[in-house]
């Protein structure tokens, strides 16, 4: 990894804007609770975001709403990505950060996909000392959260 300072709001802003341009039927949100730098490797934190959104506009409907969010919590910065999609079924959330994991339903089997995303995704945020969960309701949507440490970031305060 490459880590160095970064404004983690400019790095959701241009994330957000190349999905965007893929998804202009969507309503993009982004809320920046908190808008300090982190230590980061720019590129591999990209790589999630990038890969949480393609997520939410993948599995929503057209002109449905995704929300960005960031705000500190007492372990760190967290990022959040919450869609109104098709949900993740109960029986599955405990599987969907693992190698190829699919959700295996003939409705999910119409998106392409390989189950690495999130596999990747998690390892990068593991890398960086963090944390990633989601919480989910089928029919409902999901809401992917990612949580860097600030033990890295000793010099930043709070915004």
């Amino acid at each position: 990894m490459s880590t160095r300072r970064i404004s983690l709001s400019q790095k959701i802003d241009q994330c957000v804007e190349e999905i965007r341009l893929l998804a202009p039927d969507h309503r993009f949100r982004v809320v920046h609770g908190y808008k300090g730098t982190i230590l980061a490797d720019s590129d591999r934190i990209g790589q999630v975001l990038t890969n949480l959104l393609i997520n939410a506009m993948k599995y929503s409907e057209r002109g449905s709403r995704v929300i960005v969010e960031t705000k500190p919590v007492s372990s760190g910065v967290a990022v959040s990505v919450t869609d109104e999609g098709m949900g993740i079924p109960d029986n599955f959330l405990p599987k969907v950060f693992e190698r190829f994991s699919r959700v295996d339903t003939e409705k999910m089997q119409t998106y392409p996909g390989m189950g690495l995303g999130l596999y990747i995704a998690a390892g990068i945020v593991a890398r960086h000392g963090g944390t990633i969960s989601v919480e989910s309701r089928e029919g409902m949507g999901s809401k992917f959260m990612f949580i860097l440490p600030y033990k890295n970031n000793k010099n930043e305060k709070i915004n």
